[in-house]
């Protein structure tokens, strides 16, 4: 009987466990699903608001209040021929910028769409402009959401801070923009987007597409400024995967996508630039700017006797310096390619060690005295560096136990980063030219490296429960640090100011357009030294009856399209001795000597009139003709 009743308790027992492993089953369902939306999507829908809500609202506001000026001449000459000023259509031939992304902008301009957001200008939409805030926009967007999720902690701080650290450091460049540092930027920000991803995520399609819009349209902007940052980024990757990098089909899979979409721009950009035509144009461009921005041409006096053994007289070699070489009748691309293969020849001829090593002192100089950036993006560069060794010795000290591997990998990517910007560094000084341009975008480029770094430092931290700031007191903390002025107002101020000046001062070159477009008659020759000063965002370049005496784009199939358009077959002298045809020069020029004119008896020029330009400048309109004896 009690043998019945036991057997009887178990079989309850047996069925009351079977009943508890079932709910507990049912249980761990619905608690992983809760997990599953508290961690995975309640945080991507705050930290995507957060990102979006910081970056956005400013922006719009910033983009309002703060003018756009170009950094150099050649923007405005890549917007006159993608909005159709040029040649009298929207053309992607943008020649500096990869064909597919100018392409697209070409088709904005062409097709004028309404959006929300767009930068004015006087003949419409600067979309030149507008294209390129929208994709640096996105990129600060896109990066700060990978912050949020990467330390999970101390939201409303960062999102302060990064807006603090963008109005300091990059907002200058933002507002007096040009293509190589917009190009810069877009890859730094593609090193922060894959350095802040999760392993498990990076390869991810969303992951891939904003990684590849980065990078790509990096490339597209300007090639040479991406280039700098690919060797970070494989180091980035190879960093997250560590012992996983030849194991793991992500990382391959990552480069794998990468690579089509390179190889994908490349041969769409090799295609359209595959005529003959083009490739004698880059053929020449290439030496043009070789001996007009580097080196220089090779001393007429000393070198007397090569140049009259390809009949250039010193004349003609003055008009190459003074850009009025589209003016001169023997001027020709294969001469400036006699003279570039000439000039390489009597370069010393030094081993990559020797150039290295007399570029070291250049390097330092470069990187330490050189001002010709902002100086919160000159120091900031140093002091993120700096602050790795004590920030790496203390971490080693109280986190030493949180992996020996990690460590290792640490250590060697830092090291590895560093050596590689030294590299950078030793490089852009054994060129021989480092304008601003090329200033901005390596300390960007050290700063971003030097970033990264630091947040790797402080991911061994990010457990640490000391770390976490609840919101209250995150908001508390704000709150003081806006009431003692750390706003950044200032700097918004100084920046507004700034290009206020800089948008006042560069409305010369659309004076002189609007000039010649009321003389619709005549064709007008603008002597290129006289507009040095780059145009304005919102100036109407429109280039319908006027010509510069010299520019990159001279001699490439757009301008012999332009002449062909006009009926004209070159801008030499028979072209100048035409009843309509006028030079335009700043203040009070020798015209002749702009024509290299070695035989001036059978010429003159008259000055005809003058145009009062901005600037207290006025312009002196001339006229040549031939001399009447």
């Amino acid at each position: 009987m009690n043998k019945g009743k036991n057997k009887g308790k178990i079989q309850k027992s047996r069925q009351n466990a079977e009943g508890r492993e079932a709910g507990s089953f049912l249980g761990k369902a619905f608690d992983s699903y809760h997990k599953f939306l508290s961690n995975k999507v309640i945080n991507f829908v705050i930290n995507m608001i957060l990102a979006i809500g910081t970056v956005l609202p400013f922006m719009m506001k910033m983009c309002n209040k703060v003018a756009f000026t170009y950094e150099v001449n050649d923007d405005a000459a890549i917007v006159q021929i993608l909005d159709g000023s040029y040649t009298g259509t929207p053309d992607g031939h943008a020649i500096f910028i990869k064909y597919p992304l100018s392409w697209i902008i070409a088709k904005l301009y062409e097709l004028n769409p309404k959006l929300p957001f767009t930068v004015p200008a006087d003949n419409g939409t600067n979309w030149y402009v507008t294209a390129i805030v929208l994709l640096e926009v996105f990129a600060l967007t896109v990066v700060l959401f990978r912050i949020l999720n990467y330390f999970r902690c101390n939201r409303i701080l960062i999102c302060f801070f990064y807006t603090l650290a963008f109005v300091y450091v990059w907002m200058p460049c933002f507002f007096h923009l040009t293509f190589s540092t917009v190009a810069a930027f877009l890859g730094c920000m593609s090193l922060l987007f894959t350095g802040f991803a999760k392993k498990e995520e990076l390869w991810r399609p969303w992951n891939l597409l904003c990684l590849g819009i980065l990078g790509i349209s990096a490339y597209c902007m300007r090639k040479q400024c991406f280039y700098m940052v690919i060797p970070f980024l494989l180091i980035e990757i190879w960093y997250k995967y560590r012992m996983d990098f030849f194991r793991s089909v992500k990382p391959w899979f990552i480069f794998g996508v990468c690579g089509v979409l390179g190889a994908g721009i490349l041969f769409l950009n090799t295609q359209m630039y595959g005529s003959m035509g083009w490739k004698n144009y880059f053929i020449y461009n290439h030496a043009r700017a070789y001996m007009q921005d580097y080196t220089g041409m090779p001393d007429y006096e000393e070198n007397e006797d090569f140049y009259q053994s390809i009949g250039v007289s010193e004349n003609a070699q003055k008009v190459f310096k003074s850009y009025s070489y589209c003016l001169y009748d023997d001027f020709s691309t294969e001469t400036i390619e006699k003279i570039y293969n000439y000039q390489k020849t009597q370069e010393p001829q030094l081993s990559l060690e020797q150039k290295a090593e007399n570029a070291k002192e250049k390097a330092y100089r470069y990187c330490v005295k050189k001002k010709q950036t902002g100086e919160f993006l000159k120091f900031s560069g140093f002091y993120v560096w700096f602050l790795i060794v004590p920030l790496t010795a203390v971490t080693l000290l109280f986190k030493w136990k949180n992996g020996f591997l990690r460590w290792v990998s640490t250590f060697l990517y830092g090291g590895t980063c560093a050596f590689l910007i030294y590299i950078e560094w030793i490089y852009l000084a054994m060129n021989g030219r480092f304008p601003q341009r090329v200033e901005e975008s390596i300390r960007l480029l050290m700063l971003s490296v030097g970033f990264m770094i630091v947040c790797h430092l402080l991911s061994f931290w990010k457990d640490t429960s000391f770390i976490r700031i609840s919101v209250v007191i995150q908001c508390i903390l704000l709150a003081v640090i806006l009431h003692m002025g750390v706003n950044g107002s200032d700097r918004i101020q100084a920046i507004q100011g700034i290009q206020a000046g800089r948008e006042a001062g560069s409305g010369q070159k659309a004076e002189i357009a609007a000039y010649c477009g009321k003389h619709k008659e005549n064709y007008y020759i603008l002597d290129t030294q006289s507009f040095g000063k780059p145009s304005g965002v919102k100036d109407d370049l429109h280039q319908g009856n006027w010509y510069m005496s010299g520019s990159w784009t001279a001699y490439s199939p757009l301008y012999e399209e332009k002449l062909a358009k006009d009926g004209i077959s070159n801008l030499g002298t028979g072209f100048l001795l035409k009843k309509n045809v006028y030079i335009i020069t700043k203040g009070k020029k020798n015209v002749l000597n702009l024509l290299g004119q070695e035989d001036t008896e059978h010429l003159t020029y008259k000055a005809v009139d003058e145009i009062e330009a901005s600037g207290n400048l006025f312009f002196a309109v001339y006229k040549v003709s031939r001399s009447v004896k």
